[in-house]
């Protein structure tokens, strides 16, 4: 019987039900901003983390972007 390869023990392979939800550094390489300009921006407009992933808080990418570049924070989907 075969058995399936595990997967490392990297909290961040967990599947998550909320959407995109990535840290600080993820959204900065991934838009080419420097880490301090994305966590200022976030601090200023006010967006809290959606919840934590080891020690980082994550940010759910609908709601973190459009304040990076000067757009009001979207509120969460009811679901």
């Amino acid at each position: 019987m075969a058995t399936l390869p595990k997967l490392p023990r990297n909290p961040t392979h967990v599947p998550r039900q909320s959407g995109f939800c990535w840290n600080v550094s993820t959204i900065s390489e991934a838009l080419n901003l420097s880490r301090d300009t994305v966590r200022k921006r976030l601090r200023e407009a006010g967006v809290e983390p959606d919840g934590r992933v080891g020690n980082s808080p994550v940010f759910n990418l609908a709601r973190a972007i459009p304040p990076l570049f000067g757009h009001p924070p979207r509120s969460p989907k009811e679901r």
